[in-house]
C-alpha cells in the first residue's frame, strides 16, 4: 500500500513552533506564580525551609523534584480536591520506594520537605483523617536517616564503606553551599520534629521523634542564622513546641509512676517539672523580638502551649483523690508546726487548686481562638497545620469545659455565661465565609466549604444542647421554688456568681494584656 505523504509548509511550523514555545512560557510562568504564591503567602506561617527568591520554579524542579511538585499542588486549588491528594500521596511513596541503594543526604532531604510540605498544606487531616499520622512517620524515618547519617564521620577510621562508594555531589561544592545545605538540613529536622509533636498532639499519638543534643545544636545555628529573617520567627516556634513537647513527656512518665503509687507525693515532681515550663514559657511569650514579623501567630502558640499545661497540670493532679490530696496537705501542715485553723491566705484546697487551673485554661483557650480570628482573610485561608491544630484544640477544649466535663466544683451553666461557644462557633463560620468571599476563585478548593459545614453542624449540636439544658434548669429552679415555699423557707441562689467572676479575674493569663 503506497505511503501518504503530507507536506507542511514551513510557515505552518513555525506557528506550530510558536504556540509550543507560548505553551511552555505560559507553564513557566504558572509555576513561577505559584512557587511565588507559596513563599510570600503560606511559608511564613510555618517556616521550615528557606526559599529565596533566586530560586525559581525551573530551579526547584531540576533540582528537588517532588518538593516542587508538592508546592504547586498546596498553592494551587487543587489542595482541596481529595483525588489530586491522592495522587501526591502517590508520589510521595513512590519516591520513597525508589530510592537507589545509596541515596544522598540530598535527596533525603529534598523529599523530608516535600512530605513536610503536603502534610502541613495539603489538609490531608481533613479529608483523610488517619492516613497523616502514617505519612508523617515516614517523614520522621527519613529525618532519622538524615541525622544518623551525619554520625558517619567523614575522614575518620570508623567512616563507613557507603561513604567512599557512595556519590555526593556536594563534596566539590563551595563552602558558602555547603553552609547553605548545612541549614536546609537543619531546618528540615527541626520542621519534622514540630510537625510530628504537632500531629501527635492533635491525634492523641505518642510522640517517638525524641529531642536530642543534635536538634539543640541546629536549633542554636538556626537563632545565629542572620540570613534569613524567617529564622528568628521558625526558632521561636520551635522552643515553643518544645515546652509543649516536654509537658506531654512529663504526663506519659506520670502515667508510668501512677501505676505503681498513688498521692500526692507521687505528683509533685510533675508538677514541679511543669511549674518550670510554666515560667519558661512566661519568659517566651513576654520578651518577643523586635524581628518577629506576626506577633499574632506567635501568641497564638504561646496561648495554644499555655493551655496544654493547664490540661496536663489538671491531669496529673486529677489521678489522685481530692480528699487524698487534702489530708497529706493537712498532715504537712501539723508536722510543720503550722496551724490548721482555715487562713486563705496560707492554704488552698486542692479543689480549690483544679478549679483555679481549670479558668486558666479556659482563658487561653479562648485568647488562641481569638487570636488566630484575628488574622486576615487571605492569610487565614493558607495556614498551616501547625495553627489549624491549635484552632482545633482550643475549639475542643472549650467545648468540653462548657458542655461535657463532669466536675462537682466546675459550674458549666456559670462557665457557658463567661465563654458563649454558638458565638465563638459563629465568628469562626464568618471567617471562613469571608475567606471564601476575599479568595481567588477556587483558591481553597472545597476544603473551607467542608470546615463550614462542620462547623455549623457543631453549632447546632451545641445550640440544641443548651436548649435542652435551659429546659431542665428552669424546670430544676420551678421545682426548688416549690419546695421552698412550701417549707415555708428561703431560697437560695444555686451558685455565686460574684466569688467565681472574681476567681476568673485572678486566674488571668499571663498574655491577657495583648488583647486589652
Amino acid at each position: 500500500m503506497p505511503s501518504i505523504e503530507v507536506d507542511i509548509d514551513t510557515d505552518d511550523q513555525n506557528d506550530l513552533g510558536d504556540i509550543e514555545a507560548d505553551e511552555t512560557a505560559r507553564h513557566e510562568f504558572q509555576n513561577d506564580y505559584l512557587l511565588d504564591k507559596f513563599r510570600s503567602q503560606m511559608l511564613p506561617s510555618f517556616p521550615f525551609m528557606h526559599l529565596p527568591d533566586t530560586i525559581t520554579a525551573q530551579t526547584l524542579e531540576t533540582e528537588w523534584p517532588v518538593l516542587f511538585s508538592a508546592v504547586v499542588f498546596v498553592a494551587s486549588a487543587s489542595a482541596g480536591k481529595g483525588g489530586r491528594g491522592r495522587i501526591m500521596k502517590r508520589l510521595i511513596c513512590e519516591s520513597l520506594l525508589d530510592f537507589d541503594h545509596t541515596p544522598t543526604n540530598m535527596k533525603r532531604i529534598g523529599l523530608l520537605l516535600a512530605i513536610l510540605t503536603y502534610l502541613t498544606w495539603g489538609y490531608d487531616h481533613i479529608f483523610y483523617n488517619d492516613s497523616m499520622p502514617r505519612l508523617t512517620t515516614q517523614a520522621v524515618s527519613l529525618a532519622t536517616e538524615i541525622i544518623q547519617s551525619d554520625y558517619a564521620d567523614s575522614g575518620s577510621l570508623m567512616e563507613p564503606a557507603a561513604q567512599l562508594f557512595g556519590h555526593d555531589r556536594l563534596r566539590d561544592a563551595s563552602a558558602t553551599t555547603r553552609h547553605d545545605f548545612l541549614l536546609d538540613r537543619r531546618r528540615a529536622i527541626l520542621g519534622c520534629f514540630v510537625l510530628n509533636s504537632a500531629v501527635s498532639t492533635y491525634f492523641g499519638r505518642i510522640n517517638t521523634f525524641q529531642w536530642t543534643t543534635q536538634m539543640e545544636e541546629s536549633l542554636a545555628a538556626i537563632r545565629a542564622n542572620k540570613d534569613c529573617p524567617s529564622d528568628g520567627e521558625f526558632s521561636l516556634l520551635i522552643r515553643l513546641q518544645l515546652v509543649g513537647e516536654k509537658a506531654s513527656q512529663v504526663l506519659l512518665r506520670q502515667k508510668m509512676k501512677h501505676q505503681n503509687s498513688i498521692g500526692e507525693a507521687a505528683t509533685s515532681p510533675g508538677i514541679v517539672s511543669l511549674m518550670s515550663l510554666r515560667s519558661e514559657l512566661q519568659g517566651l511569650g513576654s520578651a518577643l523580638p523586635p524581628q518577629v514579623a506576626d506577633r499574632r501567630m506567635v501568641m497564638a502558640q504561646v496561648y495554644s502551649t499555655e493551655s496544654q499545661l493547664g490540661k496536663i497540670t489538671h491531669a496529673i493532679s486529677s489521678t489522685v483523690p481530692v480528699m487524698t490530696n487534702q489530708f497529706e496537705r493537712m498532715l504537712a501542715s501539723m508536722s510543720a508546726g503550722e496551724s490548721t485553723v482555715d487562713d486563705t491566705s496560707k492554704t488552698k484546697t486542692a479543689r480549690s487548686d483544679q478549679i483555679i487551673n481549670l479558668w486558666q485554661c479556659l482563658q487561653s483557650s479562648r485568647n488562641c481562638v481569638l487570636a488566630l480570628l484575628d488574622w486576615e482573610s487571605g492569610k487565614f485561608c493558607h495556614m498551616s497545620f501547625l495553627q489549624w491544630s491549635q484552632l482545633a484544640q482550643s475549639v475542643a477544649f472549650l467545648h468540653h469545659l462548657t458542655h461535657t466535663i463532669e466536675d462537682q466544683g466546675w459550674d458549666r451553666e456559670t462557665v457557658r455565661a463567661r465563654v458563649h461557644m454558638p458565638e465563638i462557633l459563629d465568628c469562626i463560620i464568618k471567617k471562613l465565609q469571608s475567606v471564601t468571599e476575599t479568595s481567588e476563585p477556587g483558591d481553597c478548593g472545597n476544603t473551607v466549604s467542608h470546615l463550614i459545614q462542620k462547623m455549623i453542624e457543631l453549632r447546632t449540636s451545641v445550640t440544641d444542647h443548651d436548649t435542652k439544658q435551659h429546659t431542665t434548669q428552669r424546670e430544676a429552679d420551678a421545682a426548688w421554688e416549690r419546695l421552698q415555699t412550701n417549707e415555708g423557707g428561703r431560697g437560695a441562689s444555686p451558685c455565686d456568681v460574684t466569688r467565681l467572676d472574681d476567681t476568673f479575674r485572678r486566674t488571668r493569663g499571663p498574655f491577657d494584656y495583648v488583647f486589652e
